[in-house]
């Protein structure tokens, strides 16, 4: 029953008619247009959601194209070693497949110093300055603008402080510890970051005197090391009684002549010197015969008082100046020599007071070759694998057998989580899109069909993209023609399947592909570059990047006819479709080079979603669109449910309106009967 403002009840009481039922039932037919439009707005809702969930799954096949758009990632190994205690090896690159035999001879070592004795370490040094503390390479890979950090010593600061400065001192290459070594014997202890012969170094300005202080060096005396390791041939650093004829001078036997000469040179306190070293220096038949202690020896003797020329368990000749003069030399083969002994000249070093432990260099034989290494990790000497020794063999026959072989199963599975990414996605979109039709029953038997569109049934931009993804994925990459047999997913063995339409490796015909062309398969999946000219390469290339071969002219630095900017070496391009790509061109190449750029399938892919899903993007104006359409949505709905509130009340009024019109004339009536009767 219904009320109105006067409260008079409306419900048909006076007329007999059910007005609660007529309110009910003509608001009921006026609240189906507000149903209509809540049900566009659920459905825009849902259609929203859907187009969340797949952009969280282009986001997932973005990340494995994005993976795949790389040369490197497809430079996976599996690698054994025969005893993993002496060394072990990994795959970093395009480098070493096979097996190789190590003899590990000796580690690599940290340089490790100590300061003189001090009381304690809290007490003051009495001291201050501005050190300036050599990086790390790893330190210097990263920026090396500046080879050293710069720390400042304070004249309160105690041995405790300045150890705290050093190893706050970002990129330093040593850290610094306290060592008490008993009682009025503490000492500042410094730890070489990096393994190898080489030290690392700390200088200070011209008026401090920490350095004094701590008494990290030796007063007055210099020291020049060579930047050249004598090795023996056999494997291992040379040592006094090695004779030239032993040491290393390249693939073969050892090559130095009976009558080859060193040329000798050295400069000491500003004066230069030069000698020449044959096997007559010391009544020898042969050079071959002539010891490492006999050629230091002679250079101590050449290079004057206070000098003294020693070899270091590296394999380097050291020598000491105790006179304080700047010492440099350097040591070549003679003219006319055949020899091919690998010298050089020398690097100033510190002069250490205390040492803890001399640095040492690796030395270790590859397939009985000579190898030297600064760490005991070598990532030089294999090109694209690292050996990493661990351990001295016990004996100098030992070998460790390294094997490196392409994985090729976990490239092809690589592959397969991408495929995987892809059909989802695509399976996501055909679930979404599809309509379904129910049937049921009504009371009479007849079957009822009622078809259900998909959230993404009416969406033609996700239909768009689906068709661009299949398009990528089933096209020849062109620019790959003529480079390689393998320019389609097709060509390796990648097709889609008839029977539910996904993308299917074939292994046997993937695994062959592998096998006859790695570099042309991968580059059908990654981004690349190559060029017609040996002396030029491709080196990089970013979003704007066109694929295509264009023509680049070195002398001219231009490339597709027009200017690019040069970086030594290196051309970019700044306009057209080549924009963004570097080319290694050094002006000395005449004529042109034609240099090609191509996105691999992946590569196409990758960029495809970033543009698509980027924040000015189609698929963000997609889902803005829907978004704009909910909240309009929401707008009409209540803008039709106030009019439905409004004819509900309006009708309550005239039904109410009518009831008392009714029981007044009712009770007119009554009066006038009673008056009749009366």
């Amino acid at each position: 029953m219904s009320t109105t403002s006067s409260g008079i009840s409306v419900g048909g009481l006076v007329s007999g008619i059910d007005t609660n039922s007529l309110v009910d039932q003509l608001t009921s037919l006026e609240q189906q247009k507000v149903a209509a439009v809540t049900k566009k707005q659920n459905q825009a809702q849902l259609r929203l959601s859907a187009l969340g969930s797949l952009q969280s799954q282009l986001t997932t096949l973005s990340s494995k194209a994005s993976s795949l758009s790389k040369l490197d990632s497809f430079s996976l190994f599996k690698s054994t070693s025969s005893d993993e205690s002496i060394a072990t090896i990994d795959g970093s690159g395009e480098g070493l497949q096979g097996n190789i035999g190590v003899n590990v001879r000796q580690l690599a070592t940290s340089w490790k110093v100590a300061s003189k004795a001090m009381t304690d370490s809290i007490s003051s040094v009495a001291a201050s300055g501005t050190l300036s503390l050599s990086k790390s390479a790893a330190a210097l890979k990263t920026d090396s603008s500046k080879t050293t950090v710069d720390i400042t010593i304070a004249e309160g600061d105690t041995l405790k402080d300045i150890a705290s400065k050093i190893n706050a001192a970002s990129g330093a290459g040593m850290t610094a510890t306290i060592v008490n070594f008993g009682t009025g014997d503490t000492r500042l202890m410094l730890n070489g970051v990096d393994e190898g012969g080489s030290s690392f170094s700390i200088t200070e300005n011209a008026e401090g005197t920490v350095m004094s202080a701590l008494g990290l060096n030796t007063s007055g005396t210099s020291t020049a090391t060579s930047d050249f390791n004598l090795r023996l041939a056999a494997g291992g650093p040379a040592i006094g009684t090695s004779t030239l004829g032993s040491l290393y001078t390249g693939i073969g036997a050892n090559n130095i002549a009976a009558d080859d000469s060193i040329s000798f040179s050295w400069t000491q306190n500003g004066s230069a010197s030069t000698d020449t070293i044959s096997a007559a220096t010391f009544s020898k038949a042969s050079l071959a015969d002539v010891t490492v202690d006999e050629i230091t020896a002679y250079m101590t003797t050449a290079m004057g008082a206070g000098v003294s020329v020693s070899l270091d368990p590296s394999g380097r000749m050291i020598a000491t100046d105790t006179t304080g003069g700047n010492l440099a030399f350097s040591m070549e083969m003679g003219e006319g020599s055949a020899g091919t002994l690998a010298l050089g000249s020398s690097t100033s070093q510190p002069t250490w007071a205390n040492v803890l432990q001399q640095g040492k260099d690796a030395f270790y034989s590859m397939n009985g070759l000579s190898m030297v290494s600064k760490t005991n990790t070598d990532t030089t000497t294999l090109n694209g694998a690292t050996i990493k020794l661990r351990q001295v063999s016990e004996t100098t026959t030992d070998q460790t057998i390294l094997t490196l072989n392409r994985d090729t199963a976990a490239i092809q599975k690589s592959v397969q989580d991408f495929l995987d990414s892809f059909n989802s996605v695509i399976k996501y979109i055909d679930e979404n899109s599809t309509s379904t039709v129910t049937s049921t029953k009504d009371e009479n038997g007849m079957t009822q069909n009622k078809v259900i569109p998909g959230d993404l049934s009416f969406d033609s931009s996700v239909r768009g993209i689906k068709t661009q993804l299949r398009t990528m994925l089933t096209s020849q990459v062109k620019e790959l023609a003529g480079k390689t047999n393998y320019d389609s997913l097709a060509s390796v063995g990648i097709t889609t399947s008839k029977d539910d339409g996904k993308l299917t490796i074939d292994q046997t015909k993937f695994q062959a592909a592998l096998s006859a062309d790695f570099d042309g398969l991968r580059r059908l999946f990654s981004n690349s570059g190559w060029t017609d000219n040996g002396s030029a390469t491709v080196g990089g290339w970013n979003d704007s990047t066109k694929p295509g071969t264009y023509t680049v002219t070195p002398s001219t630095d231009t490339i597709a006819g027009n200017a690019g900017n040069r970086i030594g070496d290196i051309l970019f391009s700044q306009t057209g479709d080549s924009k963004g790509m570097g080319v290694t061109a050094p002006t000395s190449i005449t004529g042109d080079v034609k240099a090609t750029f191509a996105r691999g399938v992946a590569g196409q892919l990758q960029s495809y979603i970033k543009t698509l899903t980027a924040f000015d993007g189609a698929y963000k104006s997609n889902t803005n669109s829907v978004s704009k359409q909910i909240a309009d949505y929401t707008k009409d709905a209540t803008k039709v449910q106030d009019r439905v509130d409004t004819y509900r009340k309006n009708l309550v009024a005239q039904f109410s309106a009518m009831e008392t019109a009714m029981m007044k004339i009712k009770n007119q009536s009554s009066a006038f009967m009673a008056q009749i009767g009366g």
